[in-house]
């Protein structure tokens, strides 16, 4: 998993999940947490 930090408090999110490379902008750390919790779920 890569991610980047921008100076507006985005993250951009890059995951190789299962032979898949899913690409992912959150606009703050709580939706990428949020995202995270929900992981499992969206398998």
């Amino acid at each position: 998993m890569i991610l980047h930090y921008n100076m507006d408090g985005s993250i951009q999110m890059q995951l190789k999940f299962r032979g898949k490379v899913i690409e992912k902008y959150f606009s703050s750390q709580k939706e990428y947490v949020a995202f995270l919790q929900n992981f499992d779920s969206k398998i």
